[in-house]
């Protein structure tokens, strides 16, 4: 059976971090892909100054500007959209957030916590694809204080590039085994399992590539443990 299907939407192929191996010519081109992002305040709880969100929301804006290929989506025009609609940030919740970026087509949103912890302020953010709702989380972290929002910035900055280097391979597996290139969906998937190595996107994909190779018992392996996940 050689048929296949994608699995994930073009849409994702951002292509913004710098790949360990060398990229064939359509990978290098998207490189240059630009997308953008809806930065929501983070939920805080007990112990976090309610100001912390809104600052480390400007300092991620920033940071991604400042990354190359991202559009993050102004202040301004986040709250001329919440004006449109009666709506306010504060009264948001995650899912309302997630709705508002497919409203603002916006390719990602951040969301996430900040709570406090006794090294400080602890915070779990994710990246969400409003439309497919695939999440791409960033390494927990802490933060010492209030004012290292820059910090907390550039750790959820550098943790989005090794998300988006993850979908960058599923996708380029996905384009690879549809036009039957094997050697390159081969080199994307296994490049996803080295960065989710539990990813069931990229298994499924694998074991079809395999397949294409009359690999049957590696083929078999994979979608085995697509199954079990």
């Amino acid at each position: 059976m050689r048929s296949t299907r994608s699995v994930v939407p073009l849409a994702v192929v951002l292509g913004l971090a710098v790949s360990l191996v060398p990229l064939a010519p359509r990978e290098a081109a998207a490189q240059s892909s630009e997308f953008t992002v809806l930065v929501a305040p983070l939920v805080v709880g007990d112990g976090v100054h309610k100001d912390f969100a809104k600052n480390l929301g400007k300092e991620v804006r920033k940071a991604l500007e400042a990354f190359g290929g991202l559009t993050p989506i102004s202040d301004g025009d986040v709250k001329d959209f919440l004006k449109q609609y009666d709506l306010k940030a504060e009264n948001l919740s995650p899912i309302e957030w997630r709705q508002m970026g497919g409203q603002m087509a916006a390719s990602l949103v951040m969301l996430g916590t900040a709570d406090a912890s006794a090294g400080g302020i602890e915070l779990k953010v994710s990246f969400i694809n409003p439309k497919t709702g695939d999440e791409l989380p960033v390494e927990p972290f802490t933060v010492a204080d209030r004012k290292r929002t820059q910090e907390a910035a550039g750790h959820i900055t550098a943790g989005l590039g090794v998300q988006i280097e993850y979908l960058r391979s599923i996708a380029f597996c996905s384009e690879y085994l549809t036009s039957e290139e094997v050697e390159d969906a081969l080199r994307n998937c296994n490049r996803a399992l080295e960065i989710n190595p539990a990813s069931g996107r990229a298994l499924y994909l694998r074991g079809r590539t395999y397949m294409l190779q009359e690999a049957w018992g590696t083929a078999v392996e994979d979608l085995e443990r697509v199954v079990a996940e």
